[in-house]
């Protein structure tokens, strides 16, 4: 798809992240700035969104994102796929 100055798209604005408030406040309690937790949270849920997206086009319900890292290299991260049994 090509993409022009005016166009419309409809992106999927759920967050992926499961009880992100919590997930928060016990980085917080681990010693965590409020700079470095909300970035945590945001940054995971960015990366699960574009796994999502892309599991969605693989037509395979199944198929998640299990875990991810960072591989230090312009904020890439590496993702396990994992299957629902």
């Amino acid at each position: 798809m090509t993409y022009k100055s005016g166009m419309k798209v409809k992106v999927n604005g759920e967050v992926p992240v499961l009880n992100p408030e919590d997930h928060f406040n016990d980085m917080i309690e681990d010693g965590f700035s409020v700079e470095e937790a909300l970035d945590t949270v945001i940054t995971e849920s960015i990366v699960i969104s574009k796994v999502n997206d892309l599991l969605e086009d693989n037509g395979d319900d199944s198929l998640y994102c299990g875990g991810f890292h960072s591989i230090d290299v312009d904020d890439v991260f590496e993702v396990t796929i994992e299957k629902e049994k």
